[in-house]
């Protein structure tokens, strides 16, 4: 991975050049300036990007809204958001948005799986989860997902 300081000199040049020929473009022709407005828009996104990448995260003041919805979990709160599986206790390692926590989405069905400990029995061939025995991974998956909103809630 290209480091943010990198990407930002890079964006800087592109945005330079695309200027230059933008420039140029008045005098030779439409193809000359709109190539060149791509080149600074290229630019302009490395430059964004590269703000991107490092972005503090201030979990206190709830203020980054994105990483709040979607990730945000400081280590004082962790043993606060656990659940209950069976006898004993989980706790949350990751808080999926509403929109996030579907079943399309692969890692969350991930974290459902390694957090709910969700597992194919040999000898039954069949899925395990919450002591509950499940013909397929998907109705298995269904069901964690249905606790896993339930517990988040709460």
């Amino acid at each position: 991975m290209v480091d943010a300081w990198l990407m930002k000199f890079m964006g800087s040049l592109l945005v330079v050049v695309g200027a230059l020929v933008m420039f140029l473009g008045l005098f030779n022709g439409a193809q000359a300036f709109t190539f060149g407005l791509f080149i600074c828009a290229g630019g302009s996104f490395l430059r964004y990007y590269s703000k991107q990448i490092h972005k503090p995260v201030d979990e206190s003041d709830g203020s980054n809204a994105n990483v709040a919805n979607l990730v945000a979990i400081a280590d004082k709160n962790l043993e606060k958001l656990s659940v209950d599986v069976g006898n004993k206790e989980t706790p949350l390692l990751r808080v999926f948005s509403v929109n996030e926590a579907i079943l399309e989405n692969d890692s969350f069905k991930i974290y459902l799986i390694k957090a709910f400990n969700i597992h194919k029995e040999p000898t039954l061939e069949k899925f395990i989860f919450n002591e509950k025995i499940y013909s397929s991974l998907d109705e298995a998956l269904i069901d964690a997902r249905i606790y896993y909103l339930q517990q988040v809630e709460k």
